[in-house]
């Protein structure tokens, strides 16, 4: 759910925080492969 929340967010975010967004949405991505995949 922590990585659909910040790819929806990624959607509305501004200009200027469009990096750091962007960089959260990854950081969320690999914490979502590291519990449920544990990288399979």
């Amino acid at each position: 759910m922590a990585f659909k929340k910040e790819v929806q967010g990624l959607t509305n975010v501004t200009h200027p925080n469009l990096c750091n967004h962007y960089n959260v949405m990854v950081t969320a991505c690999v914490n979502c492969n590291r519990n449920f995949c544990s990288g399979r």
